[in-house]
């Protein structure tokens, strides 16, 4: 979609435009890369190629939601969610939207062709976040350590806090300099306020006057319970230059890693790396350093055991020196070994496919 709002621009209609929108349906939660990009920065990277233009556009995202339903139906974008899980992604990406100023309008907020039955949970949540939050103001994104996420706002109730985390394990937080302070959970009902509070991936919400502070809560033994991500486990790979590449695969290697040409392709492999164990039942991340510079880049994670792809990420080269840097999660379920597959993603005509690959890590999810 940034190419095709590339050449909407090219064609010069960005001059006759007030906004300018995409679509940022996800299959995963709204933090998590999903081809090459999180929601904040699928917002980030429209925002700057219609800057790039010397036009500054606000950024809407007119249509999105979580679509569930039996997997392989058409429409279903989010077959591996559940209602409970769309419930707290609509609430996360809406309060990530107001952190950025970016105007979020929900699809299918009721009920769909695929889940007919009303969606109580997602409505549940979605009232109490619009009641809380419906007059804010001066919403910002709070910087916080890795897997920890909030925004705080001001409201005529006093000033907001939203507070949740993306780690299996939860968080907990120390809030300081709100006064008279209430909290409530994502629906909204009250919870007894404490100045240390545990957070998940369900949001919370925390209501004072003052200019609060969010920070690592210490535990009984003077540790600090977030000051840094607990260490995660690393898997090994093959140095780049000894990856397999693809028969049509031009491969140089670079001072930084290796640099990937190849013309006139569809969806041939690129460049393919050695299979490696993996714990089962466990969760990964995968995260690859590469710039594309034409065409689409596709990013396969496949068990060479059954020979299945079990997820494929494309990014595309809309200004010729896109740098990505997703962080892919792969839940290995009673997967042992898995293989990367860089392979070009030209869905519609052949055509030249060309990027910088610097660097893979591959570590458990924290």
């Amino acid at each position: 979609w940034l190419q095709y709002s590339k050449r909407l621009f090219d064609a010069g209609l960005i001059n006759l435009i007030d906004i300018v929108s995409m679509h940022p349906y996800q299959a995963g939660p709204p933090e998590y890369s999903d081809n090459g990009m999180t929601y904040i920065e699928m917002a980030q990277r429209l925002e700057n190629l219609a800057s790039s233009y010397g036009e500054k556009k606000p950024v809407w995202s007119t249509e999105a939601n979580w679509l569930i339903g039996p997997a392989g139906t058409p429409g279903v974008t989010a077959p591996d969610v559940n209602e409970h899980q769309q419930s707290q992604y609509v609430v996360r990406v809406n309060l990530l939207s107001l952190g950025i100023h970016v105007p979020y309008f929900v699809h299918s907020p009721f009920f769909t062709g695929f889940h007919r039955e009303v969606l109580v949970d997602s409505l549940s949540s979605y009232a109490a976040m619009t009641s809380i939050l419906s007059d804010a103001q001066n919403a910002k994104i709070l910087q916080l350590p890795e897997g920890l996420y909030g925004i705080s706002a001001s409201t005529k109730s006093g000033t907001v806090l939203a507070l949740w985390s993306t780690r299996s394990t939860g968080a907990t937080v120390h809030v300081s300099g709100l006064r008279n302070a209430t909290m409530q959970d994502m629906y909204g009902n009250p919870m007894s306020y404490t100045d240390n509070p545990t957070v998940n991936s369900s949001p919370i919400y925390i209501t004072g006057t003052g200019v609060p502070t969010v920070s690592a809560a210490a535990t009984a033994s003077g540790m600090l319970a977030m000051a840094a991500a607990p260490a995660a486990q690393a898997v090994a790979l093959a140095p780049l230059q000894s990856w397999t590449k693809g028969q049509k695969t031009q491969l140089q290697n670079s001072q930084n890693g290796v640099h990937v040409f190849a013309s006139g392709v569809k969806y041939d492999n690129q460049i393919v790396s050695p299979v490696f164990p993996v714990s089962p039942n466990s969760c990964y991340v995968i995260r690859p350093e590469l710039i594309v510079h034409q065409g689409g880049v596709g990013i396969v994670v496949s068990d060479p055991d059954i020979h299945k792809n079990l997820r494929a990420d494309y990014m595309y080269a809309y200004t010729g020196n896109d740098r990505y840097t997703p962080a892919i999660r792969i839940e290995t379920q009673n997967h042992t070994h898995l293989q990367l597959i860089f392979q070009a993603g030209n869905a519609h005509d052949p055509a030249n496919t060309e990027f910088d690959l610097t660097g893979v890590q591959i570590n458990r999810c924290h």
